[in-house]
């Protein structure tokens, strides 16, 4: 390397004031000691720590051992191993994932061909004899600012890492509780409806038997009070069924048994199922015309629970003397099964609210209809199950026709 560096300008200065270059050495590589410890002796007055070699393979042990180089300044030639073999050596023993190293590469013999294989080998700078002290400063300053960028973006990363690995953590914790509560929640849920089943079947067990028993009886008063009774023990027997069922949906426990059956059969199981509830109401149900022999491949209990909690729906929401009607149509790949009533009807928004887990439309304590709001989610996520969906039609003022699709086969 040529003797050619001017006195230190306040470039070095600049540079070490930045607090750029802590904690990044500088080795000075080159086969004329003097040049060397020139160098050396001017950068280290300005602050900047340096090493030196005076052959390739002393410099790559540096390198390797010393792991705050950042900065290598070398010649090309040199005796031996030439300055580009000693950088593809230097670059390829160094783990990039944890440091970095900047070659800036000087020669007094420059060719096309050595800067395109100094660039090749990873060189961040290419510099030819003779050269100005400021040039070689601004390009090692240039090399030390992305040494430090370049270490705090993978110190920065590291701290990113170690961040998502805690809040990965955390979440994981969390959701095991999550997992414990709701399987908690799960036990409870089955534990209460079992132990509520029983004292409420003795309820309407004992209540009909007294009906029996006082027909005919004076007080005719009595006899209604025991049909209270009676319906609401049995609307709140419908209420825990459901809920057992909603819980072990949403565990994930209930899983469809697919089978063929006829469509008509489970219509008309929901038909007398509730015709006496909607005669109550002055309401009449009526089954579309159906072809008697359609069948399809589906779980029938599921459909009979999701089809009864629609057809309970539309009662609980149809005005005295309308009309409830229950039917199918079909094309080539899906049956559609669907409810129609002519009650209040929904909106868009409506339809939206109705149509998320247990939410209702009006959920205020003064609303007209009675219900927990499960029968629509349960009949949602029965209808998905059997590799369905279910839709919803309304319109205020109206009615709503709410559909279960389901595939043809």
């Amino acid at each position: 390397m040529e003797q050619v560096l001017e006195s230190p300008t306040n470039n070095i200065k600049e540079f070490v004031a930045s607090g750029l270059v802590s904690n990044t050495k500088v080795l000075i590589v080159d086969d004329e000691p003097d040049i060397v410890e020139e160098v050396v002796e001017q950068l280290e007055d300005e602050g900047i720590e340096c090493l030196s070699a005076h052959n390739a393979q002393n410099a790559i042990d540096i390198v390797s051992a010393d792991p705050e180089i950042g900065v290598v300044v070398t010649d090309i030639r040199m005796p031996g191993m030439d300055g580009l073999e000693m950088a593809r050596q230097m670059k390829a023993g160094i783990d990039n994932k944890e440091r970095d190293l900047f070659v800036i590469v000087v020669t007094g013999h420059a060719g096309m061909k050595e800067a395109v294989e100094a660039l090749q080998i990873g060189a961040e700078d290419f510099l030819t004899k003779p050269l100005s002290s400021d040039h070689l400063l601004h390009s090692v300053r240039r090399a030390g600012e992305m040494v430090h960028l370049r270490q705090g973006e993978r110190n920065f990363n590291k701290r990113l890492e170690a961040e998502v690995d805690l809040k990965t953590a955390e979440l994981k914790q969390a959701m095991q509780k999550l997992n414990t509560a709701n399987h908690i929640k799960d036990q409870f849920m089955s534990t209460m409806g079992h132990e509520l089943r029983t004292p409420l079947n003795a309820i309407n067990g004992f209540a009909g038997f007294l009906q029996d028993k006082l027909k005919g009886h004076h007080d005719k008063s009595i006899y209604e009070y025991l049909d209270h009774i009676i319906d609401s023990g049995n609307r709140l027997s419908d209420t825990i069924e459901n809920i057992l069922e909603f819980s072990e949906t949403l565990s994930g426990e209930r899983k469809a048994r697919m089978d063929e059956i006829i469509l008509t059969d489970v219509l008309n199981n929901i038909f007398g199922q509730y015709a006496a509830m909607a005669k109550e109401k002055n309401i009449s149900i009526r089954i579309d015309d159906l072809d008697q022999s359609q069948t399809i491949i589906t779980d029938h209990a599921m459909l009979a629970r999701a089809l009864g909690c629609l057809v309970d729906n539309a009662i609980k929401f149809s005005p005295d003397g309308t009309e409830i009607i229950i039917g199918t149509k079909s094309n080539d790949d899906t049956v559609v099964i669907f409810v129609t009533d002519h009650g209040c009807g929904m909106s868009s928004d409506d339809i939206v609210i109705a149509k998320k887990p247990l939410m209702q439309v009006d959920g205020s304590l003064t609303r007209k209809s009675e219900g927990s709001g499960i029968g629509l989610s349960l009949a949602i996520m029965l209808a998905e199950l059997q590799g369905g969906n279910l839709e919803i039609d309304s319109t205020p003022g109206v009615g709503t026709t709410v559909s279960i699709n389901l595939p043809q086969g």
